[in-house]
């Protein structure tokens, strides 16, 4: 699925809901295929691809999709960097988005943090990287990228009902979605138990499961 975007077969007297996938950063637009098999058939989806730039690239990319198909009401679903894209495109068009639903997002990165954890990857082997499946110099160019990111206040500026998604078994994300519940206007925090990393692509019927009520659908 490496089109830019994608959408169910039409269903006549049937009205759909468009909602927009963004994929993280590292995957394709197609790593959203599990859960575009499981979702409703009232659901029409949308993936576009982000490519490997900036934040500002990729929130400029998601702008550029939505006004190429002429998405003028959307749901936006972002995991990690997807949803930290998601997060800047709702705060400045408000009026655009119909909800939001955010895995694993973080609005704040502390720059000394993430200068701490560069040094620590580049004095890692790149044999014990590529065990966990992760390239080292993509990983040292993605924490680069993200050591100006504040999205704490703009992200006040959110009015679309929004979802917010944590794992329970990656703690370190926890304090990250706490945050972000408690700065966007009215979101609701869910605590999903027994996934990590990209639930989405192993486990995508539990992350349907878990939007669709949010979003309306199913």
């Amino acid at each position: 699925m490496n089109t830019e975007h994608t959408g169910p077969p039409e269903h006549t007297g049937r009205e759909t809901t468009d909602v927009v996938f963004l994929h993280p950063t590292g995957r394709q637009p197609d790593s959203w295929t599990g859960v575009v098999r499981s979702l409703p058939g009232e659901v029409k989806p949308w993936l576009p691809n982000l490519g490997r730039g900036s934040f500002e690239e990729q929130r400029a990319a998601v702008e550029a999709f939505l006004d190429k198909n002429e998405l003028r009401r959307v749901a936006l679903v972002g995991h990690a960097m997807g949803a930290v894209a998601a997060v800047a495109v709702a705060a400045a068009q408000p009026q655009r988005i119909t909800g939001l639903v955010l895995s694993q997002p973080q609005l704040f990165f502390d720059p000394s943090q993430v200068r701490n954890q560069i040094r620590a990857l580049k004095l890692m082997p790149k044999f014990l990287l590529g065990r966990a499946g992760l390239d080292k110099a993509s990983a040292i160019a993605a924490l680069e990228q993200v050591q100006h990111i504040d999205l704490r206040e703009k992200a006040k500026a959110i009015t679309a009902p929004t979802l917010i998604l944590a794992t329970t078994e990656e703690p370190a994300g926890l304090p990250s979605a706490e945050q972000a519940a408690e700065i966007i206007p009215d979101a609701t925090l869910a605590k999903v138990s027994g996934l990590s990393g990209t639930w989405y692509e192993t486990d995508p019927a539990r992350f349907v499961a878990e939007i669709s009520p949010h979003l309306g659908v199913g």
